[in-house]
């Protein structure tokens, strides 16, 4: 699931329209909403990770029913709050919302992303690229989770 080039209001915005739209596509339950919203609050998700900040929002296993990887390219970076801060912002240019089911596949993922993040070459072109089609092929190649929908 990739979104390019929406434009949302504050990562609130983000939040609640992805959330609608994995619920309409069968991959959270009803609950995955307010879940992801109220851990953002608690424990933010946003990196700092040079060139371009991003953030990965995610919520407890049992609001998702189809693992999933989505990612978000905004029409203009969104802000969120720095992971282990409460108060330095983060302009994400690029957002990865994660539901996995099972937690030993966390710290694989997490890695994974990571390397992603700071290879600027790939990262380049997930910001430029407007054909889905292309990005998709980009996340496959560069993410080694398996069984997870992008």
């Amino acid at each position: 699931m990739i979104f390019t080039d929406v434009v949302y209001a504050d990562r609130e915005d983000l939040l609640e329209k992805l959330s609608r739209s994995l619920w309409e596509k069968g991959f959270v339950k009803e609950t995955f909403r307010e879940a992801v919203l109220e851990r953002e609050r608690k424990y933010p998700t946003g990196l700092r990770i040079l060139p371009y900040h991003v953030a990965i929002p995610h919520t407890d296993l049992k609001h998702i029913k189809t693992p999933f990887i989505a990612m978000v390219r905004p029409k203009q970076s969104i802000q969120f709050i720095e992971m282990a801060t409460h108060d330095q912002v983060v302009d994400a240019r690029l957002v990865f919302v994660l539901g996995l089911k099972q937690s030993a596949d966390q710290v694989e993922l997490l890695q994974s992303l990571v390397d992603l993040f700071v290879k600027q070459q790939v990262m380049d072109r997930l910001l430029k690229e407007h054909d889905v089609e292309v990005i998709m092929r980009l996340l496959e190649e560069n993410i080694s989770e398996k069984g997870l929908s992008v």
